[in-house]
């Protein structure tokens, strides 16, 4: 999985897509300003900018190994720019878009899901370097707690809409 430079990608991505959202919210943010529209501050943007360009430029350095393949880079700052335009210039729309999925019950289902597939990742990659033993401590309790914290968020979720 360490060698994997596709699970590298996947894990960085999370910093880029974050910090592109806070600079494309910020940069929306000052513009909104100019023309006298401002719902934040100038100095809040101003901090957006900074806050998000280092939290989502900084793994940019990962790109510049030598050993990953020539396509990392490009990768990474396709991802960058992908979600610093969504979040510039469609951040209003994307948030009406995803309205009706703000809702602390689909969180919790996809922080059960992404907690139990992390466990079966973890719990197979320990599995096939032959540490059965932790590959079924690691996955059992990942996937368990995963898996309550799941049906936790469905049930509410039922008991809201059902």
């Amino acid at each position: 999985m360490g060698d994997n430079p596709f699970f590298l990608l996947a894990f960085l991505s999370a910093f880029h897509i974050i910090g592109a959202v806070a600079v494309g919210y910020a940069i929306r943010g000052i513009w909104q300003v100019v023309r006298g529209e401002g719902q934040i501050g100038i100095l809040q943007s101003l901090f957006f900018v900074a806050w998000g360009g280092i939290f989502g430029c900084a793994p940019f350095g990962f790109g510049a190994d030598p050993t990953l393949p020539g396509w990392f880079l490009s990768a990474q700052i396709t991802i960058w720019l992908l979600a610093f335009v969504i979040a510039g210039v469609f951040g209003r729309e994307v948030l009406q878009w995803l309205q009706p999925l703000a809702n602390v019950h689909v969180l919790l289902m996809a922080v059960g899901g992404l907690f139990a597939l992390g466990g079966l990742i973890a719990g197979w990659t320990t599995f096939t370097q032959g540490i059965v033993w932790v590959a079924l401590v690691v996955g059992v309790v990942f996937i368990i707690i995963g898996g309550v914290i799941f049906a936790l968020g469905l049930s509410g979720l039922f008991k809201d809409y059902g």
